[in-house]
């Protein structure tokens, strides 16, 4: 969705995301995604949402102890696509199964993935893990 907020010049493409969580449909939403910022390659982008993919194994604790191809798609969809994976102010875990000691998986999951050219327009952004919930995700919240 293309936005303009009040009091700005600029207009946004905003997309939210639900990622799969198999490799062939998280190959196919990089693609779609790819394809969608091309129709909009000049307007800043804003990503967000439950990638269901990690970057590093930095944001993954416990578990199984590879990256698997997605991780790597997913870090070269970062690069290529010139995006800026916004560090949490606050936490670097935004999923677990829910389940304590030596069984429990955390893992950044939830993010948001914005244009490096909207870095570069001196905003002050901000992104946070918001008060964990009953669920297995904690939400997160961008402030700009």
């Amino acid at each position: 969705m293309v936005i303009q907020p009040v009091g700005d010049k600029e207009v946004y493409l905003v997309t939210n995301v639900y990622g799969p969580q198999r490799l062939y449909g998280e190959l196919k939403l990089l693609d779609s995604l790819q394809e969608l910022r091309e129709r909009h390659a000049s307007i800043p982008w804003i990503l967000g949402g439950d990638f269901n993919m990690i970057k590093y194994l930095s944001k993954k604790k416990g578990g199984t102890r590879t990256l698997n191809k997605d991780s790597c798609a997913f870090q070269s969809f970062i690069d290529n696509m010139r995006l800026v994976d916004i560090v949490m102010s606050n936490g670097t875990f935004t999923w677990n199964n829910k389940t304590g000691g030596e069984s429990q998986v955390a893992s950044k999951l939830d993010r948001f993935i914005i244009s490096k050219d909207l870095m570069l327009k001196d905003k002050d952004i901000v992104a946070r893990v918001l008060p964990f919930g009953d669920f297995d995700h904690w939400p997160v919240q961008l402030e700009i």
